[in-house]
């Protein structure tokens, strides 16, 4: 295809990597660049929706993601241990979750095998400062990289003290059924159990402390205590631990120049909802698709900032009003022969 952009891409984790897939599939130059060349050893579990999915499809990778993945049919809601309702997944049978690292693997692979793309390992500055007008950037940072921010992007962010933990548990297989999530609510947090591919596998995150101050990782061991303490759950092993801050935010743009945001690089949801990675890869293909157009800078910089400023609003607003839903105030009062927790429409 004959463009007049050549792109940039900083970042190889999934939306870098879409953006990628997209563009060589289309005939449009690029490069990739990632500073991180060692991925974290935590599993981080994803769900992936129907809308993604059907993207993936488009590039011949659905097959081979759900042969990795587990599919998700809903969450299950407790309050003290005690079973308070269900929120139903659309299309369960597309609902998928699956490790962040292996679905990085198949994307890398896909570009790799079909389109010989290597992935160059730098930090990525050099194409920033060294950039002209025929060149795009797309800042596919990550949620804990401030280059968007050294770049002049500023950000509407929701306050929230929560500090949470990351971990993957091993739970005997009578202890929870793998087809669900299971939300579990207390009065001074929540513990919330997603299932991974692997057989009796699960990505456990919970409420660690309400602080704004910075917090140092716990030993693995009273981690382990607070999860059997608080879900009277048995764990059989337990591996992988990290902190991070539970927070919401928005980019007050999506394009400036010639430079744009994609994914955590210019929003973060909370985890309600499992918006993140969804809206990374879907801005991947949308912004990649205006450039295979040949679009003007400013086209590009209009449909897909008003696009995106709109529907990351949306997603915002659901997340915020799944988190009222399952609230320990709620829940406390809820009657569970008469009340079922729905997904907000």
């Amino acid at each position: 295809m004959s463009t007049r952009y050549f792109s940039h891409i900083i970042g190889a984790g999934p939306s870098g990597l879409c953006c990628a897939l997209n563009l060589a599939k289309n005939g449009v130059p690029f490069d990739i660049v990632e500073k991180n060349t060692n991925p974290p050893a935590t599993n981080r579990a994803i769900g992936l929706h129907h809308e993604t999915l059907d993207l993936l499809k488009q590039h011949d990778l659905y097959d081979p993601t759900k042969a990795n993945s587990t599919a998700i049919h809903g969450s299950r809601i407790y309050f003290n241990n005690q079973m308070k309702g269900f929120i139903p997944f659309q299309d369960p049978e597309n609902n998928f979750s699956i490790n962040q690292q292996d679905l990085e693997k198949l994307l890398l692979e896909h570009l790799t095998t079909q389109y010989g793309t290597q992935i160059i390992s730098e930090d990525g500055n050099d194409k920033l400062f060294s950039s002209n007008e025929e060149n795009v950037i797309l800042l596919c940072t990550g949620a804990r990289d401030n280059l968007p921010q050294k770049l002049g992007f500023k950000r509407k962010t929701f306050p929230n003290d929560e500090v949470s933990f990351s971990c993957d548990c091993i739970i005997p297989e009578t202890k929870l059924n793998h087809r669900f999530m299971h939300q579990m609510i207390y009065p001074d947090g929540r513990i919330v159990f997603t299932p991974l591919p692997q057989k009796n596998l699960f990505k456990v995150t919970g409420t660690y402390a309400f602080t704004n101050e910075r917090v140092s990782i716990p030993p693995l061991q009273e981690i382990h205590q607070l999860i059997e303490d608080k879900t009277k759950i048995t764990l059989d092993e337990i591996a992988n631990l990290s902190l991070y801050r539970l927070q919401a935010s928005q980019s007050l743009a999506y394009g400036k120049n010639n430079m744009f945001l994609v994914g955590d690089a210019g929003q973060n949801f909370l985890p309600h909802g499992a918006f993140g990675l969804n809206t990374a890869i879907q801005q991947a293909f949308h912004l990649s698709d205006l450039i295979c157009q040949n679009l003007p800078f400013h086209s590009i910089q209009t449909q897909y900032h008003n696009y995106w400023k709109r529907k990351v609003e949306e997603r915002l607003s659901i997340s915020q009003q799944l988190a009222q839903r399952v609230s320990p105030s709620r829940l406390a009062q809820m009657d569970l022969t008469k009340e079922k927790i729905h997904s907000p429409s």
